[in-house]
């Protein structure tokens, strides 16, 4: 799974994450995990008093916690407008836009935080990163998640293995989403890589994690449904590994991204 992030069409992505906004917080448990992280590290920061942007705010989970702990001046950019409602009914005072990452409808220097939990692997890396940096007023923080190539390792290659192409989306690399940020002149930058793996006990609690999840998991680098045949190759494939090992994994390697604007 080393190929170059690829971007998949922004329609594709909004309704992708439309489908699965009613189930997303009943699996997105490590997408939490990961915003409790992120959560800390702007605690250090101190951002109270000034002005932050969710961007890819889905549910809008980091954002109640933000608004809990005082913060203010908050807004939400999501480009899936199922996924904004069900956060307008976890938030009071929240300004929220649906619109894409890599046009933020935003003035120059706008915010003086910008927070981004599991979204911008569907970006490309480099414009979001161009987009973050306008949007930042000077010595303005960004800290972010993104998922990266390696995540969902054992779906990619259960597809290759049995002749199908791959339906997992090709991520960027840890080092192109570093470079991405240097290029926007973000500095200093601090990286972090994190892999989590997950165990399933069963195919089918392995294939609707994947599904209820929706894009956020890149189930689907093409628009195209999974066909019968494809699924009954990938059940047996998953059904053989269950009984040698008695349980299914899935891969999840993130970078975690600290930077400030000079």
């Amino acid at each position: 799974m080393n190929s170059p992030n690829q971007i998949l069409p922004r329609q594709q992505v909004q309704n992708q994450f439309d489908h699965a906004a009613s189930t997303y917080d009943n699996v997105a448990w490590l997408q939490r995990k990961m915003g409790d992280a992120l959560l800390k590290l702007i605690a250090k920061a101190d951002l109270s008093g000034t002005p932050i942007i969710d961007l890819g705010c889905g549910t809008g989970e980091l954002l109640r916690k933000l608004e809990s702990l005082g913060h203010e001046h908050l807004t939400g950019l999501d480009i899936s407008e199922k996924m904004i409602d069900v956060a307008k009914e976890k938030t009071e005072q929240v300004t929220f836009l649906q619109a894409d990452l890599e046009s933020i409808p935003a003035d120059d220097e706008s915010y003086f935080g910008a927070v981004s939990n599991a979204a911008i692997q569907w970006c490309d890396p480099h414009v979001a990163a161009g987009e973050i940096h306008r949007v930042l007023q000077p010595s303005g923080f960004v800290f972010l998640n993104s998922f990266v190539s390696g995540t969902l390792s054992q779906w990619h290659d259960a597809f290759v293995s049995n002749g199908l192409e791959s339906r997992v989306h090709p991520l960027a690399a840890p080092t192109e989403m570093e470079a991405a940020f240097q290029s926007a002149e973000f500095y200093p930058i601090a990286v972090q890589q994190f892999k989590e793996t997950t165990s399933f006990r069963s195919i089918e609690s392995m294939f609707a994690s994947i599904k209820q999840l929706g894009a956020t998991n890149a189930m689907a680098s093409r628009s195209k449904r999974m066909s019968r045949s494809e699924y009954e190759t990938l059940k047996q494939h998953f059904a053989s590994m269950l009984e040698d090992r008695g349980r299914l994994e899935l891969d999840f390697t993130w970078v975690q991204i600290v930077a400030k604007k000079d």
